[in-house]
């Protein structure tokens, strides 16, 4: 028969996971619960003011994360059709082995995230500009003037 741990052990166990508890929770649980009920609160009282204004300013944003995300998804499955293909009936060992290889990168990822990096990157008021901007380009500068 296995031994009871004894109270003082489970106190010890207690106390080594404690102060990861208060961190999720402080970190992650409560900002979540304070942002779901102030997201419901506007200026017109309670209601989903606010998430008509989110839809209004992002639909676009929106549309092109799912556009990304399905153009991505159709490329990555057929490209994943096609390696699968020939690793079951290709011939030659050293590129069968290179696309085993290949195989297992997580491919949709990199379709979304340089997507949307690009979108905020090239953007009116994206990074590109802002560099420049704070840069201290002159004809940057001149043309800000004068718009």
């Amino acid at each position: 028969m296995l031994p009871l741990p004894s109270f003082s052990s489970r106190l010890a166990g207690i106390a080594l996971v404690l102060p990861a508890l208060l961190v999720v929770a402080l970190c992650f649980i409560a900002p979540l619960g304070l942002s779901v009920g102030v997201a419901f609160v506007s200026e017109q009282g309670i209601g989903g003011a606010n998430f008509v204004t989110a839809l209004t300013l992002y639909t676009p944003d929106i549309l092109f994360t799912l556009l990304i995300v399905g153009v991505s998804t159709l490329l990555i499955g057929l490209f994943y059709v096609l390696i699968g293909g020939y690793l079951t009936l290709g011939e030659n060992p050293r590129w069968v082995a290179l696309l085993r290889w290949v195989y297992r990168w997580p491919l949709f990822i990199p379709f979304i995230v340089t997507g949307q990096i690009l979108r905020t990157f090239l953007a009116k008021n994206g990074w590109l500009n802002g560099g420049i901007g704070y840069g201290g380009h002159r004809r940057y500068r001149q043309r800000k003037q004068l718009a």
